[in-house]
């Protein structure tokens, strides 16, 4: 079985795009996406996380023009994500309030380290 990839399924216009997965290739996820809406299969990437920066904010944004450039993105952070973690930072006790959740309880969940990411990307 081939690796999982995930890839960004884009409607026409301004309509939200969707992150989907399992696909051996970008005809595949197409095939998939098409009579349902979409008309264009961005991917493939590694990590479900830059897809979803992908489909939520690389819309015009000149620093996310392909995959691998959300990839980098979302590596750094999620290094960044992690540090602020570590040392306590306010933005992680906020993520942590906004998710109905306490920092001990989540703070090495994945799910919450990307949480953190993101809100740092969206205080920038």
């Amino acid at each position: 079985m081939s690796k999982e990839q995930f890839f960004v399924l884009c409607r026409p216009g301004q309509e939200p795009s969707r992150v989907v997965h399992q696909f051996r290739s970008e005809s595949d996820a197409e095939k998939y996406g098409k009579p349902r809406g979409f008309t264009a299969a961005i991917g493939p990437f590694e990590t479900r996380f830059a897809a979803e920066l992908m489909a939520d904010f690389g819309q015009g944004n000149p620093h996310m023009q392909t995959s691998d450039d959300c990839e980098r993105i979302a590596r750094s952070l999620m290094e960044e994500a992690n540090e602020a973690i570590e040392r306590g930072d306010a933005i992680v006790y906020d993520t942590a309030s906004d998710s109905g959740q306490i920092v001990g309880n989540v703070k090495h969940m994945e799910w919450f380290r990307q949480a953190v990411a993101r809100a740092i990307f969206e205080d920038r």
